[in-house]
Parts: C-alpha cells; structure tokens; sequence
C-alpha cells in the first residue's frame, strides 16, 4: 500500500532521497542503481560520440541511398552491404573480447542473449542473404529495440572499445 503521492517522491527525490518509500516509509524500488556514477564519463546528457552515432544513423543512409542512384551500380549496392555486415560482426566480436578482458565473460553475462543480439543476426542475414524473413525481423527489431538503444543508452563500462562497439551495432542496424 503506497501512501506517496507523485509531489511528495519527487520532493523527496530532489532533497536527495535515493529510494521510493511505501507504507511505513519501507523501502519500495530503490532508484540509486539506476543512475550513472558522478566520475563516469557517459554521466552527461548525451555525449558526443552519441550525437555523432544519431546522425550517422539517419544521415548516412540517406548519404548512401543519394550515391547509390547517382552511381547505379549493384556492385556498389552490395558492396554496401558487405561492409556494413562486416561492421556489426566485427564490432560484435570486439565487444566479446573486451567483456573477456574485463574478466565477466561468463555464461551467465552472455546468456540470455538481448534482443539487439538477435537484431544483429537478422540484420546480418538480410544484408548477405537477402533472406524476406531476416529482412522482416532486423526491421522491426531494428526499429523497436536498438534504436531505442541508441537514443537511451545502457551501458555497464566506460571502456572505450566497448562504448564504441556498442553505438556501432546500436546504429549500423537501424541504418540497414
């Protein structure tokens, strides 16, 4: 039985509460592991290498699509698609290594997998197999999930290896 009212928490939230309280001011959702720490480097709003992943996200494609029809060429067309397959494997494969160096690269990190893993397999799929079905999945999976990634980021490091390789993927496959 919560007795807060919405004016209430946020008041308490401001004078540095870091936990919503309910009947008996027992604690109900404990809201400090949700915020960044002061000394992390993504603790800003949105940081540039953000920003700059948000535009090639909407921009590149259609920097792309405006060269492929001045070109018309298939070979550049596939071409395309080969890199950016190869972009979101290799940033796939970067981030495997650095969760390894950073010594959490268990089965229990690993699995289950997030549906942005499941999005880069699709995506994958769609741009070297031109399969109808991968192409449906990476669209919407791609929409819902990483773009969503993109824009709100959850990220567990500052290493920039793993920062990067994770704005690769969140905007490689929407820009598919």
């Amino acid at each position: 039985m919560l007795k807060l009212t919405r004016a209430v928490s946020i008041a308490k939230f401001r004078a540095g509460a870091h936990a919503i309280t309910g009947f008996r001011g027992a604690p109900v959702f404990n809201i400090a592991p949700l915020a960044l720490p002061a000394n992390n480097p993504l603790h800003a709003s949105m940081p540039g290498i953000q920003i700059g992943f948000l535009i090639f996200t909407f921009a590149g494609p259609l920097l792309l699509w405006i060269l492929s029809r001045h070109l018309d060429s298939v070979r550049f067309a596939r071409g395309i698609c080969w890199l950016f397959a190869f972009a979101l494997v290799a940033a796939k494969i970067t981030t495997v290594i650095a969760v390894w160096r950073e010594g959490n690269l268990t089965a229990d990190y690993a699995l289950p997998m997030h549906l942005c893993d499941w999005a880069l397999v699709a995506t994958v799929g769609a741009l070297l197999l031109r399969h109808q079905v991968c192409f449906e999945l990476a669209y919407s999976w791609g929409i819902a999930g990483t773009a969503q990634a993109l824009i709100t980021p959850a990220l567990d490091s500052t290493e920039f290896l793993r920062v990067f390789a994770f704005f690769v993927v969140h905007s490689v496959i929407p820009a598919s």
